[in-house]
């Protein structure tokens, strides 16, 4: 066998704890080729801000399975071409990207996703239901449900149309059968379920659009979401 796979299968079934441990000592173990080089920022960036632990025992394995400085390099590219390029294109097209830098090995993923037809007006309606038709950074009331009073406008707001932006983007998803597209787009979800911890199966097809998928956001803050200039923590609530 591999032992390189043997270590990653070795590594997914360690504590995740003994997995934190052993990151940081990975990484300060790299040599930097030059000024330009963000491979330890990336990949501590990814490791810290997984959303779950699934994403972060993925992100960990792949650091520690990674037995040369080229390993992780190639890796921390991966992420950088399949996430986070990927998800700053989503308002127009994803940018192109080769097999070896975007796949990563260690998430499969039982299907390619399918073409998908949107209901983004439900969504909508939906996301901004639960946020009391607000813009959940701001505060800005919707000004297409204060015409139509479902909401009322308190003293001192302000309001705006307010957009239910997709954390995971909606133009990430193929628009046809081309095998090209669903490739490219196999390929930015697999990086992408590898980070998230959440199957591609989740949201396949029109459930891109669910609620849990989206955040409500006044114009501004939709557009710096769009630039991965905000994201978000987890609360209690």
């Amino acid at each position: 066998m591999d032992p390189q796979q043997t270590r990653r299968e070795e590594l997914q079934v360690m504590p995740l704890e003994d997995l934190r441990a052993m990151v940081p000592q990975k990484l300060d173990s790299y040599e930097l080729t030059g000024p330009q080089d963000l491979t330890v920022s990336i990949l501590q960036a990814l490791f810290e801000f997984a959303p779950n632990e699934v994403g972060q025992r993925n992100i960990a394995v792949g650091i520690l399975a990674s037995t040369t400085d080229d390993g992780l390099f190639q890796l921390a590219e991966r992420y950088r071409i399949g996430l986070l390029l990927s998800m700053r294109a989503a308002g127009g097209r994803t940018p192109p990207v080769s097999r070896q830098s975007a796949n990563v090995d260690e998430v499969p993923t039982s299907s390619i996703l399918p073409p998908t037809s949107c209901d983004r007006r439900t969504m909508r309606e939906l996301v901004l239901m639960r946020e009391n038709y607000r813009c959940v950074v701001t505060g800005r009331c919707d000004l297409d449900s204060l015409l139509v009073e479902k909401t009322i406008m308190r003293q001192g707001e302000d309001a705006t149309v307010v957009a239910a932006a997709h954390i995971l983007p909606f133009t990430l998803i193929p628009r046809s059968n081309d095998p090209l597209s669903l490739q490219r787009s196999d390929m930015v979800w697999r990086t992408i379920a590898a980070f998230s911890g959440i199957s591609p199966d989740e949201l396949s097809g029109d459930k891109i659009n669910r609620a849990e998928n989206g955040v409500s956001l006044d114009p501004a803050m939709h557009m710096v979401f769009r630039d991965l200039s905000l994201c978000f923590g987890s609360t209690s609530d």
